[in-house]
């Protein structure tokens, strides 16, 4: 056992790093290289809205319309790179974008660790944390590498996270308007969480799903019109499918829908090989069929919850997986060890090892991804991936007569 003042240092450690990991990125973000992230895309976008022009413009022409510099918001810049978000996600920095983009940055920064950290505190706390390990728990969450990551690219899945920890928890209290509301406003912002229609479906939770598709409706015709209709239809036939084109193959694609891609079809990352996209479309159809179905069969081994349970699946099934969107395996973590700290659980070191690798992301030192190797894109980049594969199997592995997987919801049966 821990004595009292071996857990305090630790909690004063697990604070200051989660506190240095947020002052390390505004020295970033302020940085001459603080201009390539997933925000500016998103930034200038909201920019060029607010000016009544069009947001789905080319990132490069935007770019130097408003950043008067030939910033690129990624190390490899397709030359027709257009923001790849809806118009919802784009309303929501025009919150910022009325500032220096300096300012919005590090406001964007501020916001979206508080917003990490409250949703992961809160989720701490509703899992039996007393309020001061919450805290903790909740500042020393800003270090775990992917989340890191997330802050560092600008990017907004900690609001995602903390939007599905409302989500669960309004479930548990019957409150499925609530719960609906909460999924339907991130499936508006992202369009991926769309897949927790499937966990409602299984829990026959009929009127939170119906509040997640009209509230994702609603906000998505309402930001679509702001946006303009001809724009919106662009990004819907255009922007979106052309995104997916160029990424879908990249070593840093962590989607197991992006391995047939890979491997199968010649593109920037691969230009030699096979070009089989028939073949590829085949299999990435069955591999999506087996996801879909998955979270209406598991036994939920990991959490013996199938809201969270979910969750891997989802992320294996989103098309184009980037490291900063497992922010969203932070709550899954911490349903496994509150399993493991009551005795429900016992440390399966396999399981461990997979859960850790799907919160580092991406091992750092890793090298250009243009035509890397096959070695290295199999032993490099892809063991995140591996990790979330490993931990979706275990949703299936172990005992036959374990515990009721919906406890505290209204279930089949």
């Amino acid at each position: 056992m821990l004595t009292p003042r071996v857990k305090r240092l630790l909690a004063l450690a697990a604070v200051l790093l989660g506190l240095l990991s947020v002052g390390s990125r505004i020295r970033f973000s302020l940085s001459v290289h603080g201009v390539t992230n997933d925000f500016t895309q998103d930034y200038v976008a909201a920019r060029a809205w607010s000016d009544g022009k069009d947001p789905y413009e080319l990132t490069s022409v935007l770019v130097k319309r408003y950043l008067h510099t030939r910033a690129s918001n990624f190390d490899i810049d397709p030359y027709n790179q257009r923001t790849p978000h809806p118009p919802a996600m784009i309303g929501l920095l025009r919150m910022v974008s009325w500032m220096p983009y300096n300012a919005a940055r590090l406001t964007w920064l501020f916001v979206m660790s508080a917003i990490t950290a409250f949703g992961f505190g809160l989720l701490a706390h509703q899992l039996g944390a007393k309020r001061n390990v919450a805290w903790v728990v909740a500042i020393g969450s800003l270090a775990i590498p992917v989340v890191q990551t997330d802050l560092t690219y600008g990017q907004s899945n900690g609001l995602l996270a903390m939007l599905l920890i409302v989500s669960w928890l309004a479930l548990r209290k019957d409150a499925d308007r609530t719960a609906g509301i909460s999924l339907g406003v991130a499936t508006a912002l992202k369009l991926f969480p769309i897949f927790m229609v499937l966990p409602l479906i299984r829990l026959r939770r009929t009127r939170a799903l119906i509040w997640h598709l009209a509230t994702f409706a609603v906000i998505s015709v309402i930001s679509g019109a702001a946006v303009g209709g001809s724009r919106t239809s662009e990004f819907v036939r255009h922007v979106s499918p052309d995104n997916f084109r160029f990424w879908r193959g990249a070593p840093f694609n962590l989607s197991i829908l992006s391995v047939p891609y890979r491997w199968l079809t010649r593109s920037i990352w691969r230009p030699t090989g096979p070009d089989l996209p028939l073949l590829s479309f085949v299999i990435v159809a069955a591999l999506a069929l087996c996801l879909v179905a998955a979270p209406l069969l598991t036994p939920a081994r990991l959490t013996q919850d199938v809201f969270w349970e979910a969750i891997p699946f989802m992320l294996l099934a989103v098309p184009t997986l980037w490291e900063y969107y497992l922010v969203l395996m932070v709550p899954v973590a911490f349903l496994i060890f509150k399993r493991i700290a009551d005795g429900e659980e016992r440390v399966r070191w396999f399981m461990m090892i997979a859960l850790a690798l799907s919160l580092i992301g991406l091992f750092p030192g890793l090298p250009p991804a243009l035509r890397t190797s096959a070695v290295v894109q199999v032993l490099g980049f892809s063991w995140a991936m591996y990790g979330l594969v490993v931990l979706a199997i275990a949703s299936f592995a172990g005992r036959k007569d374990a515990a009721n997987v919906s406890k505290n919801y209204r279930t089949f049966g």
